[in-house]
């Protein structure tokens, strides 16, 4: 699971090729697994740079012109960009790479309901905790929304995948560990 903060993206790119190298070294995937990393990380990344590149040329402008907006003009639209919802969850959601998925993965398959393969898991308030609290585990999880079936259990069970299945409530703040 991808987590914000300063040091989130260099983290989520080591990762992302971590547990990929340690399945394709273990024989426990195909080496072509590897050739994902690239096609998932190199949009952010170029996104990333690009941004960085802007922000700096910026920052780094010389004249009164730009001694003006740095000091007055970015100063306050920020403030007042703050007080709206829509800008800080935009912020956030870049900040924090919430906001990215991987759709276009070729890891990433199916569709069931709303959910996508390459979307990222959402987070579920659970009584105790939350269903985030399970991915300080290292290894392979299926995370269930409802009842896991028979069939699901039995291969997560023969494949040693822990499987996280919670049980929603009518309500998404209420919610409960299946057993």
């Amino acid at each position: 699971m991808r987590r914000g903060g300063k040091n989130g993206r260099g983290i989520s790119d080591a990762i992302n090729l971590a547990w990929k190298l340690a399945a394709a070294v273990k024989g426990k995937a195909e080496d072509r697994l590897l050739d994902s990393y690239d096609s998932e990380r190199r949009a952010f990344a170029r996104k990333l740079v690009d941004t960085t590149d802007r922000l700096f040329t910026f920052i780094t402008a010389d004249g009164n012109f730009a001694d003006f907006i740095r000091t007055r003009v970015a100063p306050t639209f920020a403030s007042l960009a703050y007080k709206f919802d829509a800008p800080r969850e935009f912020m956030f959601r870049m900040i924090s790479q919430t906001a990215l998925s991987y759709h276009e993965s070729e890891l990433s398959e199916g569709v069931a309901g709303k959910v996508r393969g390459g979307d990222r898991l959402p987070w579920v308030s659970l009584p105790d905790s939350d269903n985030y609290e399970s991915l300080s585990a290292i290894g392979w999880q299926v995370h269930v929304y409802g009842a896991a079936k028979p069939d699901l259990k039995a291969w997560c069970d023969e494949k040693k995948v822990h499987t996280a299945c919670v049980q929603l409530a009518h309500r998404p703040r209420q919610s409960r560990v299946c057993p």
